[in-house]
């Protein structure tokens, strides 16, 4: 069940649904959750073998070449260039 927060700023009245936040920096780049959407950013020239994800739907990063690096079964590989980052949102399978 979600809870509602509510907060005023400035007499603005602001609503958020409380959920499950995160955030897993590492060398190559950085992995964040928010409620149920898994935010991956991977830093230029990252190497990546086999990183283990939070349970993600399949899907793919996009690269700033213009390619695309897969996510399946929830794991990670790539191997950037120097010049190329990747970036990329997926879906948790479970519901935060």
């Amino acid at each position: 069940m979600k809870e509602l927060i509510r907060y005023s700023e400035q007499n603005q009245n602001v609503e958020a649904l409380k959920g499950k936040y995160g955030v897993e920096g590492e060398e190559w780049g950085c992995v964040t959750c928010i409620k149920n959407v898994v935010f991956v950013i991977a830093y230029k020239g990252a190497k990546v073998v086999d990183y283990v994800l939070p349970e993600v739907y399949d899907g793919f990063l996009t690269c700033s070449d213009g390619t695309t690096i897969p996510v399946e079964n929830s794991r990670l590989s790539l191997d950037l260039g120097s010049t190329v980052s990747a970036q990329g949102s997926l879906q948790l399978r479970a519901v935060n």
